[in-house]
């Protein structure tokens, strides 16, 4: 079979126009892969602010670094991680939330989330601070002086601020403000 001149050009167009197109599958980060950005960091070529990096692991199947974009949510992350294991507890995570940067996810396994006393998936900083960017209500209740209204404040101010930025924002909430910081600010991480 003979392909013609104008054949052979759009079989070379179509190839370079695919090889062109961005491809959107997820990125895993590697040791190898963080070094080489490491160094292009120190060379002034570092990603922007629309990058995070979130760790998941447990009960997926490729438990590992993923770098998204900011404004990813959990629900995509899982699915970059190879979606869950057949023995995941599912509905210990809120699939919708936001990620943000240096975010822990963690899949248990059906009835490891009792045991472990993580209700909501997102694990807490493993100093026992109460992390504000991921904390259930009930959690940030156990803090001084903190009732269900300025929990529920601080989870809306999170949702809607896309997370704290450093635990002084805290005294963006209505009702917190430095003599409340004073009370928990040894208790709190973001």
């Amino acid at each position: 079979m003979k392909i013609n001149y104008v054949s052979k050009l759009m079989i070379v167009f179509t190839v370079i126009i695919l090889s062109g197109c961005e491809d959107s599958t997820p990125e895993v980060i590697t040791k190898e892969s963080v070094r080489a950005e490491v160094k292009e960091e120190e060379t002034g070529t570092a990603y922007g602010d629309d990058i995070v990096y979130v760790y998941v692991t447990g009960a997926v199947q490729n438990p590992d670094v993923y770098k998204v974009e900011k404004e990813c949510r959990i629900y995509q992350v899982i699915d970059m991680a190879g979606g869950f294991s057949h023995d995941a507890d599912t509905s210990a995570i809120n699939m919708a939330d936001k990620v943000y940067d240096g975010m822990k996810i963690v899949v248990y396994k059906k009835g490891e989330a009792t045991i472990a006393g993580d209700h909501n998936g997102v694990t807490e900083n493993t100093s026992g601070k109460v992390n504000i960017n991921t904390a259930s209500k009930e959690l940030l209740m156990t803090l001084p002086g903190i009732g269900e209204a300025k929990a529920e404040s601080i989870i809306k101010y999170r949702e809607e601020n896309g997370g704290f930025k450093n635990i002084q924002d805290i005294m963006n909430i209505s009702g917190i403000k430095e003599g409340a910081f004073q009370k928990i600010k040894d208790l709190i991480t973001v």
